[in-house]
């Protein structure tokens, strides 16, 4: 008897110290494999381990066979710590936005040479990765449509459709990512473009005494410099109180004031001619700001107008399809390098502009 009761207690102290618990904790490298199936490499094993909480083994059951079979107990504590801790040694890794991106096959790129870059923008950006982190609803329709309409683009037969759709699949990847963004990061974005448009207005406005000085514009001159202050003091006053929205419109109104008293006093010269561009880039985001102004105008000058005449809707509605689409040209152009087209197809698309206010009845120079 006394024999069986020694035995008894070897088998379990042999099943305590055979016990991997401290195994556990320090290598978890040498975990089974169905506990690391989901690992690729030891260093994301490594980082598991770091990361998941240290599962402490069971007590060894006390065995209830014969002593001839002091194993079992060991092999049993063996298999609980492994059921532990199988489920935190290796948790199902986040879905990597950056994931290598299937490669655009020529016919694609043939289509437009955007498109590698587009699908970039997509899949894998840092506006990607911050869009698939958000919880933001809205963020995420706009991905999804982004997709949609990138998938749309790859498999047209048409350049031009292709070109429209790519246009299209970009602007609902950057409205996810303003979606995405938080109110702080727009809100900063808002006041650095209102602080750009207020040195442009800032600009013109030396411009503007310049010339009225050089062709002796006097009180008429003085007058609209004059309106242009007051509204550039009651857009900073919004600016100051956070409506950045209506204190950059304020700032449109004024910098398309100028604009249009300018090249009134310079016989229709654009003002392209008495200003230096450091590059075409610069000009074509000069022309592009024009544009907007514009274009803007006919939406806030023609409201009514178009809703009393049919036909003048209808002619208004005309002449702003071909200057959208002469942006579009330019855009396009401007993405893949080529500013100096891009500058040239604003300059045809802003034409299409002073053609829909002067339907309206706006006499717009230029």
């Amino acid at each position: 008897m006394k024999k069986v009761i020694v035995l008894v207690l070897g088998g379990v102290l042999a099943g305590c110290q055979a016990t991997p618990e401290r195994q556990a904790t320090d290598a978890p490298a040498a975990q089974p494999a169905p506990a690391t199936a989901s690992l690729t490499s030891a260093q994301e094993i490594q980082a598991a381990a770091q990361e998941a909480p240290v599962a402490e083994a069971p007590a060894a059951p006390a065995p209830e066979q014969t002593p001839a079979e002091p194993a079992e107990p060991v092999q049993q504590t063996t298999q609980a710590v492994a059921q532990v801790e199988a489920p935190v040694a290796a948790p199902a890794p986040k879905p990597a936005a950056a994931s290598a991106t299937a490669p655009v096959s020529q016919r694609a790129m043939g289509m437009d040479s955007r498109m590698d870059k587009v699908v970039k923008l997509i899949n894998s950006s840092s506006g990607a990765r911050q869009v698939m982190a958000s919880d933001n609803p809205e963020a995420h329709q706009h991905h999804a449509r982004a997709k949609a309409l990138y998938n749309e683009a790859l498999n047209a037969t048409d350049k031009s459709e292709a070109s429209r759709l790519l246009n299209e699949a970009v602007k609902a990847m950057y409205s996810a990512i303003r979606a995405a963004s938080p109110a702080s990061v727009l809100a900063e974005k808002k006041k650095r473009d209102y602080q750009k448009l207020h040195r442009s207005v800032n600009t013109f406005l030396e411009q503007h005494q310049r010339i009225s000085d050089e062709k002796q514009a006097g009180a008429e001159g003085e007058a609209l410099r004059g309106q242009v202050n007051l509204l550039v003091a009651e857009a900073d006053a919004k600016y100051e109180k956070g409506q950045y929205d209506e204190a950059q419109q304020l700032l449109r109104e004024s910098f398309e004031m100028l604009r249009n008293s300018i090249e009134g006093m310079r016989g229709g010269d654009t003002l392209v001619r008495t200003l230096n561009f450091a590059t075409k880039a610069d000009e074509y985001n000069y022309e592009l700001e024009r544009y907007k102004s514009q274009r803007l105008l006919v939406d806030v000058l023609l409201k009514e107008k178009r809703k009393s005449s049919p036909y003048v809707a209808q002619q208004v509605d005309k002449y702003i399809a071909l200057a959208e689409e002469g942006r579009e040209q330019a855009e396009r152009a401007a993405a893949g390098g080529d500013h100096e087209a891009g500058i040239k197809y604003l300059e045809d698309a802003r034409k299409y502009i002073v053609r829909a206010l002067r339907t309206g009845g706006i006499y717009v120079p230029g």
